[in-house]
C-alpha cells in the first residue's frame, strides 16, 4: 500500500508540474506574441501607417491592457484624425472613453478626451471626465483650466445661443440672431454691442470685433486697435500679434 501511494504522489506531482509548465509556457508565448504587435505597431507609426498601428495596437491591448499601451493607440489616433478626421472621429471617441473609463486620472488620456469632446460640443461629457480626474487626484492649472471651460459650455450651451466658442479664460463668445457677443456666466453679455464676427479672447480678455468695421477690443469694450480691413477670421493676440484673415 505504502508503495502505492508513493506512486499515486509521484504522479500526481508530475501531472502538476506538467500543468505549471504548460501555464508558463503559454504565458511566455502571450508575452512574445504581445511584445510582437507592439513592436510592429510602432515600426507602423514611423512609416505613418496609423490604421495599421492602430490595429495591432488594439490586438495587443487584448492579452494586456496598461496605460502606456492607450497612450500609444491615442497617439496614433490622433495622427490618424490629423489625416482624416470624419472617417476616424467615431472610432477615436469611442476609444478615448474606453482608455478614461479605465484610467480615469491617466494626464494624456484625459486632456485628449476633454478637447476632443468639447470640440464636438459633448460638454457635459468632457465636464463629467474632467471632474472624475481632479476627484481621483490628477489637478493643475490646464485640468482647472479644461473643467473651468466645460462647465460653462455645457451651462450655457442650453441658453439657447445659435453658436458658442470657448476663449482661454472664463469668456465666451456666443451667438443669437446671427450677431456675436461676448458672454461671461458672471456679468452675461460683456459688450454693449453685436457683431457679425467675434473671435476668441484670449486670457486677458482681448479678442476681434467685426461690424461697420474690424477692431481690437478688451473685455471692457476699451478699443486697442482697429483696422483697415474688416476680419473676417481671427486668432488669438500673442505677444502683440494676431492672426488675421481679411476681406469684404
Amino acid at each position: 500500500m505504502k508503495k502505492a501511494n508513493v506512486f499515486i504522489a509521484i504522479i500526481f506531482l508530475a501531472l502538476c508540474a506538467l500543468g505549471w509548465g504548460t501555464v508558463l509556457t503559454d504565458r511566455i508565448s502571450q508575452q512574445g506574441q504581445y511584445a510582437s504587435l507592439v513592436e510592429q505597431a510602432d515600426k507602423w507609426v514611423e512609416r505613418g501607417l496609423y490604421q495599421r498601428a492602430i490595429s495591432n495596437y488594439q490586438q495587443a491591448l487584448q492579452e494586456k491592457s496598461s496605460e502606456e499601451l492607450c497612450c500609444k493607440i491615442q497617439a496614433a489616433y490622433e495622427f490618424r484624425y490629423q489625416e482624416a478626421p470624419k472617417e476616424t472621429l467615431d472610432d477615436y471617441m469611442d476609444f478615448l472613453q474606453s482608455a478614461v473609463d479605465a484610467y480615469p486620472t491617466s494626464e494624456v488620456l484625459v486632456d485628449c478626451y476633454a478637447e476632443i469632446y468639447m470640440e464636438q460640443e459633448e460638454y457635459a461629457d468632457a465636464y463629467r471626465c474632467l471632474q472624475r480626474a481632479v476627484d481621483g487626484g490628477y489637478d493643475d492649472e490646464h485640468v482647472q483650466q479644461l473643467l473651468l471651460q466645460s462647465k460653462y459650455a455645457y451651462t450655457i450651451a442650453r441658453s439657447g445661443f445659435s453658436g458658442i466658442a470657448s476663449c482661454e479664460g472664463p469668456l465666451y463668445v456666443v451667438a443669437r440672431n446671427q450677431k456675436w457677443n461676448m458672454y461671461s456666466m458672471d456679468a452675461g453679455y460683456i459688450w454693449s454691442e453685436e457683431y457679425d464676427y467675434v473671435s476668441p479672447a484670449n486670457e486677458n480678455g482681448v479678442a476681434v470685433a467685426t461690424g461697420e468695421d474690424s477692431r481690437i477690443m478688451d473685455d471692457t469694450g476699451m478699443v486697442l486697435g482697429v483696422f483697415q480691413e474688416k476680419v473676417t477670421q481671427a486668432g488669438l493676440l500673442v505677444d502683440g500679434l494676431i492672426p488675421a484673415q481679411c476681406g469684404n
